[in-house]
């Protein structure tokens, strides 16, 4: 390789400038990709923070979401400390209603363009559903029979979730009020007894003792 090399540089001295420029420059770019040490490149998984963009008030999430998926790639060894936290988004707009598998993919991977290698788990499950909105009355739930007067506030609430549950109930209960013990007259706040996925625009519910 040295000896083309050298026989290229002497060759230079024969033709004309505009030649020996040319040769010139192709010989340093022989000479560089010949001799110059090559980058050293690494493989390394690195954790990744999963986003979620895109869903609308007309649908909700009735599933486990996945919140980290570890990332495999391929990098640069001395860019490897400066690397930043990695990021995937994921969007939910464009997706059906129902149960659908969502696949991760190199193209989302936030924060590095590095060779994507390979992403764990590569797709994950997520179950969609229509929103509904009613208001409910409220039934307070005591522990035992409950023979003393009593009051509570507010007498509705507004409960929003999946359809298929908001349409399945005609009153919310409240977790169970220990009052047994309790001192009259009292005051009590209660939280209410949601389903899962259901949230209300009251979180406690205001039990007088009389």
């Amino acid at each position: 390789m040295r000896t083309k090399f050298l026989k290229t540089l002497r060759s230079l001295f024969l033709k004309n400038p505009i030649e020996k420029a040319i040769a010139i420059f192709s010989a340093l770019v022989v000479w560089y990709f010949s001799f110059a040490p090559k980058p050293v490149l690494v493989t390394v998984v690195k954790p990744a923070l999963v986003l979620y963009a895109g869903l609308n008030e007309e649908k909700i999430v009735v599933s486990e979401l996945t919140n980290q998926v570890q990332i495999t790639l391929r990098i640069k060894q001395k860019e490897l400390a400066s690397l930043p936290d990695l990021q995937t988004l994921v969007n939910l707009s464009k997706l059906p209603l129902g149960k659908t598998w969502v696949n991760f993919s190199p193209k989302d991977i936030l924060g590095t363009n590095a060779e994507i290698l390979s992403i764990e788990p590569a797709q994950f499950f997520i179950d969609l559903e229509p929103i509904a909105i009613k208001k409910v009355p409220v039934q307070v739930h005591f522990e035992e029979a409950r023979k003393k007067i009593y009051d509570f506030f507010p007498k509705t609430v507004t409960l929003k979730g999946p359809k298929n549950v908001i349409s399945s109930l005609s009153l919310i209960p409240t977790r169970r009020v220990m009052a047994s013990n309790a001192k009259t007259p009292s005051h009590l706040s209660v939280y209410l007894d949601l389903p899962k996925w259901v949230t209300s625009n009251v979180q406690e519910i205001q039990v007088f003792l009389k």
